[in-house]
Formats: structure tokens, C-alpha cells, sequence
């Protein structure tokens, strides 16, 4: 319960503080469904229960990157935050 309530969370935050045209809306939408799919699937087997986990917040993490860089505006500001994480 505790996931779908960060999900729904960060969905809220990309979706309606307008750091996201409809496109990259719709991507990030889709990355996190995907994800919290596949979280789903694989957390009935309890062996790779973790390894669905990891999966979901891969693709969460997507989502806020999305955010970020549609947040900072010039090119040096994103090369530096790409920069940071890669």
C-alpha cells in the first residue's frame, strides 16, 4: 500500500505542477504503469520479490528524472545534473 501511495504521489507531483508537456506526461505515466506492473508480477514469487522491487523504482526513478530535466531550463544546468548522475 505504502508503494501505490509513492507512485500516486509522484505521479501527482510530474503531472500537475506543469514541469511535463502532455508527451513526456504520457511516457512518464506509462514508465512507472509498467513498472509498478512488473513489481506486481514478480512480487508473487517470493524468490525474486526483491528483484520486482528494484524494477519499480528503476523505473520511478524515471519518472523524476523526466521531471528534473524538464524542470531546469538551460542546457548547462541539465549537462551538469546529467553530468551528476551518469
Amino acid at each position: 500500500m505504502g508503494i501505490v501511495v509513492i507512485y500516486l504521489g509522484i505521479m501527482r507531483l510530474t503531472s500537475h505542477n506543469g514541469f511535463l508537456n502532455s508527451e513526456e506526461r504520457a511516457m512518464s505515466f506509462t514508465l512507472g504503469t509498467v513498472g509498478f506492473y512488473r513489481y506486481i508480477y514478480l512480487a508473487k514469487n517470493a524468490v525474486i520479490a526483491q528483484a520486482g522491487f528494484s524494477i519499480f523504482l528503476v523505473e520511478l526513478m524515471n519518472i523524476i528524472h523526466l521531471a528534473t530535466l524538464r524542470k531546469t531550463s538551460n542546457f548547462a544546468a541539465k549537462a551538469t545534473f546529467l553530468h551528476k548522475v551518469f
